[in-house]
């Protein structure tokens, strides 16, 4: 993965975040909002499929976390600029 493009590597974060918090047994049977400046890892999302293998898996590892996990998930687009303005970016 570290050869991967930096999209890739911040939904990754995102699925392991998740994945490390629903293991403690948090967040069962809620609703999640997920904001970030990634289109890509967003469509694949919704459309549930992706050219790219990495990118499918971690979409079938998140898919499959929300049913095992009864939660519901929105990926959502924000700008990299809106995100760096708000503060909510930081490593950029």
């Amino acid at each position: 993965m570290d050869l991967e493009i930096s999209n890739l590597r911040e939904f990754l974060n995102l699925v392991d975040t998740l994945e490390k918090i629903f293991e403690d047994g948090l967040l069962r049977g809620t609703e999640i909002f997920l904001f970030a400046d990634n289109s890509t890892s967003k469509a694949a999302f919704f459309n549930g499929l992706s050219k790219s293998k990495n990118l499918f898996d971690l979409v079938l590892q998140l898919r499959k976390l929300v049913m095992d996990h009864g939660v519901l998930v929105h990926l959502c687009h924000v700008g990299g600029g809106r995100m760096k303005a708000q503060g909510s970016d930081g490593l950029s």
